[in-house]
């Protein structure tokens, strides 16, 4: 029997649900459509005022979450729970805006029997602030496939196409609230949390950008205190009046992260990229 298969999707989001359907069917993959929590439905009173839903920190940034993003979160937790009263050992775990290489169906038969290196596999992923594909090191290749498994030497971002062990599930389940980071941002620093987390190379599943952001799109931030949003204005103005500093900031990081991944790919190092 197969890697269980299920598929994330908004029960508005018809066009995306018959893009993944079309494609999946094609590839002969059975799956099973998840209805996903409709962040939007929530109200702004319940996020501010639940002890479930926390503020998400980072850097010079406080805000809370966008309703979008805790739909997500919860859209996930819920296949987990899925999988801890199924007592599933193993399942792939997809969003609905995905584009599939043609061996996508090879790579799912193959890869249950070839390695318990890993509790979370990354299917799809990108590095940072690109969209270049995220690091790994001591990559084994997936036989008799062309495709490369590695353990993640900096946080990989993306949470569109993945699989997951049981032991894993329950472990993110234990951790996941209050709610208060993205989702790919919680599990992409699944090293801290225990999870040993591996990278598919080069990715099967890339995200299809034809779709609009149903989490992003239009969407306005609310920040934790009204200092906070003084400096988000204050950045956001100095990305407008000063175009390349943007650039900068984003070569800067580059570079700065660059000089961990490579100590961490030599071993001079503790892989434990989120500390």
């Amino acid at each position: 029997m197969g890697i269980p298969v299920f598929v994330i999707n908004l029960k508005r989001s018809s066009e995306r649900r018959d893009h993944t359907t079309r494609q999946l069917n094609d590839l002969g993959l059975h799956f099973k459509i998840v209805e996903a929590t409709d962040g939007a439905e929530l109200s702004d009173q319940s996020i501010r005022n639940n002890p479930d839903f926390g503020i998400f920190k980072f850097g010079m940034h406080s805000r809370y979450l966008l309703k979008e993003e805790i739909g997500c979160t919860l859209s996930h937790l819920k296949i987990y729970r899925q999988m801890v009263d199924e007592k599933l050992d193993i399942a792939c775990i997809l969003e609905d805006d995905n584009d599939y290489s043609s061996d996508f169906k090879d790579v799912l038969d193959n890869i249950p029997f070839y390695s318990d290196d890993w509790d979370l596999l990354y299917l799809g992923h990108r590095s940072g602030s690109t969209t270049k594909e995220a690091q790994s090191r001591k990559k084994k290749q997936l036989m008799p496939l062309d495709y490369f498994m590695g353990e993640a030497i900096e946080m990989p971002y993306g949470s569109h196409a993945y699989i997951i062990r049981n032991e894993a599930a329950k472990k993110l389940l234990s951790l996941a609230y209050p709610v208060s980071k993205p989702f790919d941002s919680f599990i992409g620093e699944g090293s801290a949390l225990g999870i040993r987390t591996y990278l598919l190379s080069p990715p099967c599943a890339i995200s299809n950008f034809i779709f609009d952001s149903t989490i992003y799109a239009g969407q306005e931030v609310i920040y934790s205190s009204p200092f906070r949003k003084f400096i988000g204005q204050v950045i956001k103005k100095t990305y407008t009046w000063f175009p390349f500093l943007r650039s900068v900031r984003i070569w800067i990081f580059l570079k700065w992260k660059s000089v961990f991944l490579c100590l961490r790919k030599i071993g001079m190092i503790k892989n434990i990229y989120s500390e």
